[in-house]
């Protein structure tokens, strides 16, 4: 038996995954809103299949209304999934984590079973030793039950997380000794997916290694983009599609390419913080790299940029449309994304006539950001509405409506649209 303690997006979705290959699942969460709605079976955020699988599974192998003692007596995992928010300056705020494994520790003393925690939530390099084992230590002269640690990185991608969490192209496992290492990767014997056993520590920068690549990989094409922009006459999504047939990608279309190729800036919840957060990390060791702070430097001049090209086609008098709140397509989480930052540098520009629309994002977009816009009741009434539209999220709605704005001045940020009059590039046998 298996408790998750957080209940976001990967909470939701380890705790949901696992109910689902047949795992009896103990999932709590400290905001109420959240659990009132999950008992409702609803998702109080959008991410493709989760609905669905949350109905299939709660009150089956998914409970949310067992108190926190009984879960723990029977559970032989707890999974760690809060939050890790930076701070101010960039480093990972770990008191929601702290306190959670404090909770624990204190209410976990019940149980035959070893009970194994499991530090699922994003931490920076050498926290599980240095800081939470030395909480177990604490434990353990007082406590009868026998806890070890582990840590298990997420590598699931908002819009795809149901698919990346059941079909894992890797499960990496952090631990100190063998046997800790064996008991975890028992759950995933039927994932049909390498597991790769490793020490805390690794595990922990396994994950940032990932983001760190793929925000780099972002930042570049959007340098080389700016680069190319100031060039000119360079078709430049067609230069980075030929780009991304090079076979070391390991095939014509590989998902890496996602991240070469130009665009506005990555937010959300994991690369924008986890960068930050690694920076950060390296400065308490001694180390400051450069070479993480131009990846940040990039990601903030590439919004700068954008706006200069909206300002490009647009005066102050203009209704500015913006297409995409979310900051990538398939999701509605709006943290950092591109969109709020070039909103704001549009307003300090003194433009004050805005409306925005996201098929997804637009509730959470005017409940979270406090800022001068005109919300559109449907992107029919955005298209109407502006007399300049910005593409900012590359939803697959905005790319289908194309013909739709064939009479507006347009400002593709992402390179999803169709070159107008232009033929497009394509391939011959």
């Amino acid at each position: 038996m298996i408790t998750v303690i957080g209940l976001g997006f990967v909470g939701l979705t380890t705790a949901l995954g696992f109910s689902s290959r047949g795992f009896k699942v103990y999932g709590h969460d400290v905001d109420p809103r959240r659990v009132q709605a999950l008992r409702e079976r609803r998702v109080p955020f959008f991410e493709p299949q989760l609905e669905g699988q949350l109905k299939k599974n709660l009150n089956k192998n998914f409970f949310i209304d067992v108190p926190s003692e009984k879960a723990l007596k029977e559970s032989s995992f707890v999974f760690f999934c809060m939050g890790t928010p930076h701070q101010k300056g960039g480093r990972a705020d770990l008191s929601f984590l702290f306190q959670a494994v404090k909770d624990v520790l204190s209410a976990a003393s019940q149980g035959r079973k070893t009970l194994g925690l499991v530090i699922k939530s994003t931490v920076p390099p050498t926290t599980a030793l240095e800081k939470i084992q030395p909480l177990l230590e604490r434990y353990a002269l007082q406590g009868v039950r026998k806890i070890i640690l582990a840590n298990n990185p997420e590598f699931l991608r908002e819009g795809n997380a149901w698919q990346d969490f059941i079909h894992p192209d890797r499960i990496v496992i952090g631990a100190e000794n063998r046997q800790t290492a064996q008991r975890l990767a028992c759950l995933y014997k039927n994932f049909r997916a390498p597991v790769f056993r490793v020490s805390l520590t690794t595990a922990e920068f396994i994950k940032y290694l990932s983001n760190t690549l793929l925000a780099s990989l972002i930042s570049f094409a959007n340098d080389a983009s700016m680069l190319a922009e100031a060039m000119g006459g360079i078709d430049i999504p067609t230069a980075f599609r030929i780009l991304h047939r090079d076979r070391r990608w390991q095939g014509p279309r590989a998902g890496m390419a996602d991240y070469v190729f130009p665009g506005c800036g990555f937010g959300g919840s994991c690369l924008p913080k986890d960068i930050r957060a690694l920076k950060w990390a390296g400065r308490e060791k001694g180390h400051t790299s450069s070479f993480i702070q131009e990846i940040i430097n990039v990601n903030a001049r590439v919004k700068y940029y954008a706006v200069e090209r909206i300002q490009k086609v647009a005066v102050k008098k203009d209704t500015i449309g913006i297409l995409g709140l979310a900051f990538k397509p398939n999701t509605d989480d709006i943290r950092e994304s591109p969109s709020q930052e070039i909103i704001k540098i549009l307003l300090d520009k003194g433009y004050r006539h805005l409306i925005v629309y996201d098929p997804r994002a637009m509730a959470h977009f005017k409940r979270e950001c406090d800022l001068p816009v005109r919300y559109a009741a449907s992107l029919e009434d955005c298209i109407k509405q502006a007399t300049v539209l910005v593409l900012v999220t590359g939803w697959q709605e905005f790319v289908d409506a194309q013909q739709r704005y064939r009479h507006k001045k347009v400002v593709d940020l992402r390179y999803v649209l169709k070159p107008s009059g232009k033929g497009n590039s394509h391939e011959e046998g």
